[in-house]
């Protein structure tokens, strides 16, 4: 599976983004014009983020003002961000792959999961994004599939 995460400023705020695919477009004003469309939801802290999709697959998640939910991002010094830790497990009931990014060491202390999407999940730790769940993979992924 092919992925890139990045963090761009679009002015009014920082951006995390996850995009999927080889030739996704990374930068956030150019995947709007490449899918064919995306769903948007709020979190815990009403930020509103994005997901878009190209054939019916995820290619980019836009995670919107990144520094107020990701623990120690700094964008003076963006090299100090850690990237999470990626994990492939079975995960719902009945269990189906998930891609799990964890942004914390520890468990989530949310046990509300904000759905971004179909099968896009973020749970929270103490304000701060824990884990991001993409579940069903191979049905969310097209490379994946």
């Amino acid at each position: 599976m092919y992925y890139k995460q990045t963090l761009q400023n679009n002015g009014d705020c920082w951006i995390y983004v996850i995009a999927f695919g080889e030739n996704t477009p990374r930068s956030i004003k150019e995947i709007e014009h490449s899918s064919d469309t995306h769903l948007s939801a709020e979190d815990m802290h009403g930020i509103r983020h994005y997901v878009y999709f190209k054939n019916e697959y995820i290619v980019q998640i836009q995670l919107y003002d990144a520094v107020e939910i990701i623990a120690d991002l700094n964008p003076e010094i963006p090299e100090s961000f850690k990237m999470p830790s990626m994990h492939a497990i079975m995960h719902g009931d009945p269990p189906v792959p998930t891609l799990l990014l964890n942004f914390n060491e520890g468990p989530p202390d949310n046990q509300i999961a904000y759905v971004l999407a179909p099968n896009v999940f973020l749970l929270f730790h103490q304000g701060k994004l824990a884990q991001l769940y993409v579940t069903d993979v191979y049905n969310s992924i097209e490379e994946v599939s």
